[in-house]
Parts: structure tokens; C-alpha cells; sequence
């Protein structure tokens, strides 16, 4: 017998066995100091799970998987948001899983194409702060799971934790250059990605979303803006959501990039449009820590007068009225942050009206200070930006 034939069926052999221990599997919650450390742990357990997917059973050397692992990022749960730290694990798990499971392909979900058949890693994040004492007891939660494609049965599921210390959450580039935030969408989606829920056409959904847009987001991460251009287009036309807010906004950053500036302004006014919508305006207008004011500094402030004579247009124009509301960070007093949110509301309003005066009387404007954080760790840094935004609620009209 040739050792194809033999591999060809070794490789139904193992499909085989793992669908039939295709259950929840749960590995022990474990704490670490470094992601390095929490790559290592992983990739043995799913060496160890995929190696022998029945105890006792020792499958031939050099067949491996016969599908190829593919490896999603670790997103935050809370922002939905791709992060420094978190792309940093899924490359030293690339390299670790290649190392524990040297004949099967692994490679990173933006490399997949148009994969038909593989199994499919997908982690979140999630921060959990220890309010007395401080980020040395603060922990990021890392859940995983390891789905088939396309069939997103659960084949293996955990959770790890590490140190807040020594995990970046600061966004990556494709994150700190969007316009808006994607949590009311997406966080949803992310969670059942990495959860151990039984397969629904959600979750299957979700997958196939996930590869098209890892394929886009990763062409703007290298910087390859015309290609990233093209993909996110692509997603609009082939799925049929040209509402769909992660591709809008990932087609008019790479337009934007390529200083295409008509046509990003042209697709930015969808994109609010959409969001309007669906009830999920969230505009990141970045604000001085501890001030009222615009960060000068950040790299998306001289795309504001843009986008705020875009959103008062589409707020006039959908004849809706709205509470604008400021937030602020977890640091200082309550008191003072609730004026200081109430404040950065108040100007937002300002530059509004001043745009669209009709939006006199359909605007009304209040602050949250951080009673609706989404991050909470008052570190006033990149990593909770996102606790210093900007809301836009549909409120019913007065008179």
C-alpha cells in the first residue's frame, strides 16, 4: 500500500475520531504572568488534544491533521477591538503550534483564502480589575475554542489568565484608525466565537464572516491599503451587507490611506447612515485626558471637521432626534467626571448645531462619567480611549 493511500487514510481516520469526541472539552482556568507563557500552555493542550484525540490511542508519526488549524486574533470582549497584546499571542501560538503539531499546516486565519474545510482557533479577551488592589492583581481572561469550519462544532475550549501588567491593550492599527467603535456589533459575535455554544447558523455565520474579514483587516495592518480597499468591497457586494459597519469603516480608512479623499467622505456618509440605522453611533472623537477638548495630537483630529459635518447631516437628515453623551475615564472623583463628561457632550453639540443649525432642539446633551465605562481601568492611555467617547442616542422628540 502506497503512503499516500496510507496517509489518505490515516487523515479520515483522525477527521473521524475527532467528530466522534467532538464534546466540550474544559482545561483548567490557570494564571500567568506573560503571554509567552500563555502561548506555551495552550498549544500543548491542543497538541495534546489533536495528537490523541481518543486516551491511550497513539496515532502514526508524521500524518498529522488533515485539515489545516487556522488562528483567529484576541479581540477585547468589551470593545471588540484587535489589540497589541492580543496579536502578539496569536503569533507565538503560531509558532508554538507549529513547533507541537509539525505536520499540520497552521497558519493565521488572514491566510486562509477561500478555505473550505479546516478547524478554526478563536480567543477574547476580557479585563478583570481588582479595584483595591490595583493592576497587580488585575488580570486579562483569555477564552479560546477550536471549531470545525464550516460545521462549528466545538472540539476543544479554555480560558487562561494573565497579568494585566505585562498584557498591552492598546488597539492595532486597523483599530486606533477607525472613525467609530464596533462593540454594539460585534461583541456578540466574538463571544459565541470563542464560547463552547453548541453550532448554530449564527456561529456558522460568524465564521464565514470572520475569514473575509481577517483577510481585509490583515491587508490594513501590513499597510496594503489598495488591497484592503478592494476586500472590504468585496464584503459589501459578495454578502450583501452594504450596511455592514466593520466594512464600511475598513473601506474608508484604506480610501482615506490612499488620500482618495472624495470617495472615503462619500463612503464615510454611509457609513454614518448605517449606523444611524441601527442605533449604534459611536464616534470616536478623542478627548485630552482630564479636558474637555479634542487631542490635538491624535493622528484621526484632522478628519473631525469632516466627520462632524457628516454626522449632523445624517442626523438632520433622518429627522430623528438625539442625546449626545460624554464619558470619561476611571480616574478622579465622580463628581468631577460627571461634569467633565457633561462638558465634552456640551461642545460636541456646539460643533453640531454650528454645522447643521436645524439640529437646534433635536439635540440634547448629558454626561455619564464613568458609569458606563467599557474598559474601567483608569489607566488614561490608548488602552481605554474607548472610556473618553462619544455616544449618539435616538431619544424620542419634545413637542
Amino acid at each position: 500500500m502506497s503512503r499516500r493511500v496510507l496517509a489518505a487514510g490515516a487523515g479520515l481516520l483522525v477527521a473521524g475520531l475527532l467528530a466522534a469526541c467532538a464534546s466540550r472539552v474544559e482545561l483548567p482556568e490557570t494564571h500567568f504572568q506573560q503571554v509567552r507563557d500563555v502561548s506555551r500552555a495552550i498549544s500543548l493542550e491542543v497538541g495534546k488534544r489533536f495528537a490523541s484525540p481518543i486516551p491511550g490511542l497513539t496515532l502514526p508519526q508524521g500524518l498529522g491533521l488533515a485539515k489545516p488549524l487556522l488562528l483567529g486574533g484576541f479581540p477585547q470582549a468589551s470593545t471588540a477591538e484587535a489589540m497589541v497584546s492580543g496579536h502578539h499571542l496569536r503569533d507565538l501560538l503560531l509558532l508554538d503550534l507549529r513547533q507541537t503539531m509539525p505536520d499540520t499546516t497552521v497558519a493565521r486565519l488572514e491566510e486562509a483564502g477561500n478555505e473550505t474545510g479546516a478547524l478554526m482557533l478563536h480567543g477574547v479577551v476580557s479585563y478583570q480589575p481588582d479595584e483595591k488592589a490595583g493592576e497587580e492583581s488585575s488580570w486579562f481572561k483569555i477564552d479560546y475554542s477550536v471549531r470545525t469550519y464550516p460545521e462549528a462544532e466545538v472540539l476543544l475550549s479554555g480560558s487562561a489568565l494573565v497579568n494585566a501588567r505585562h498584557f498591552d491593550a492598546t488597539p492595532t492599527r486597523f483599530y486606533k484608525d477607525a472613525p467609530i467603535y464596533f462593540a454594539s456589533e460585534q461583541k456578540k459575535e466574538l463571544l459565541a466565537l470563542a464560547s463552547a455554544d453548541r453550532a448554530d447558523e449564527s456561529i456558522k455565520g460568524a465564521m464565514r464572516r470572520s475569514l473575509a474579514y481577517e483577510s481585509a483587516r490583515g491587508a490594513y495592518e501590513r499597510q496594503q491599503y489598495e488591497v484592503a480597499a478592494q476586500r472590504f468591497a468585496q464584503i459589501l457586494e459578495q454578502q450583501g451587507q452594504g450596511d455592514d459597519l466593520l466594512a464600511l469603516s475598513g473601506r474608508f480608512q484604506s480610501l482615506w490611506k490612499l488620500e482618495r479623499i472624495d470617495e472615503a467622505e462619500a463612503v464615510f456618509g454611509q457609513l454614518i447612515d448605517a449606523a444611524i440605522a441601527r442605533k449604534a453611533l459611536s464616534i470616536k472623537f478623542l478627548f485630552s485626558v482630564q479636558k474637555d477638548d479634542f487631542d490635538r495630537s491624535s493622528e484621526l483630529y484632522r478628519q473631525y471637521p469632516m466627520w462632524i459635518r457628516q454626522v449632523a447631516r445624517g442626523m438632520r437628515a433622518s429627522g430623528r432626534c438625539f442625546e449626545i453623551k460624554g464619558h470619561s475615564s476611571h480616574s478622579g472623583a465622580a463628581a468631577y467626571n460627571d461634569a467633565l463628561s457633561t462638558s465634552r457632550a456640551e461642545r460636541v453639540m456646539r460643533y453640531m448645531t454650528s454645522a447643521e443649525p436645524p439640529l437646534r432642539g433635536r439635540l440634547s446633551a448629558k454626561g455619564y462619567g464613568f458609569r458606563e465605562n467599557i474598559i474601567g481601568s483608569g489607566t488614561d492611555d490608548a488602552g481605554d480611549a474607548i472610556d473618553r467617547r462619544v455616544d449618539f442616542a435616538e431619544v424620542a422628540c419634545r413637542g
